[in-house]
């Protein structure tokens, strides 16, 4: 008999859940997605901070994404995450999970970036 219990949704629409690897001052991976039906699209930058709230799955991450000036309004951000939960973003649209990035993934994105900051 088939199986009844859903498969989880492709990666792209699923939030991540977990801290795992998170490390201050190193790359990271934001899901984030400005519509609620969307996938996610992925926003690269650097931990800044990270405080996980005792007892629960949550936790507090502030990331810069240092491609922007530091006086614009999307240098930094605070996400809440950790539980699998989508949240509204301070930038507009929903942030999900955040991910790590291996030393090869951080020379990927910044191949992409400016020589200074937009």
């Amino acid at each position: 008999e088939k199986d009844l219990v859903p498969a989880l949704p492709p990666y792209p629409c699923r939030v991540l859940e977990g801290t795992e690897g998170l490390q201050v001052g190193l790359g990271v991976e934001l899901q984030w997605k400005m519509q609620m039906g969307s996938p996610f699209g992925w926003w690269y930058g650097k931990l800044e901070a990270l405080r996980k709230e005792p007892g629960s799955k949550l936790a507090l991450a502030t990331i810069a994404f240092c491609h922007f000036p530091a006086t614009s309004q999307w240098y930094r951000l605070e996400v809440r995450f950790g539980d699998s939960e989508l949240r509204p973003c301070a930038f507009g649209g929903f942030t999900g999970g955040i991910r790590a990035t291996t030393e090869t993934e951080r020379r990927h994105w910044t191949r992409f970036f400016p020589k200074e900051p937009v």
